[in-house]
């Protein structure tokens, strides 16, 4: 249930805030990020690097 309320506040952050929407210029921090989340919800985002752990 937490899984699907998370998915759908972040849906909804996207929407709101939006790609290029208005809220770009109050939160620029968030909206990097929420681009990125979209842009993996599209299918388009790169694969994370992870580091090697020795």
């Amino acid at each position: 249930m937490f899984v699907v309320l998370g998915v759908s506040v972040t849906v909804l952050a996207i929407v709101v805030v939006g790609m290029r929407g208005r809220g770009r210029d109050r939160a620029p921090r968030i909206a990097d990020r929420l681009a990125t989340a979209a842009k993996h919800l599209n299918g388009d985002g790169q694969p994370p690097q992870f580091s090697r752990v020795r």
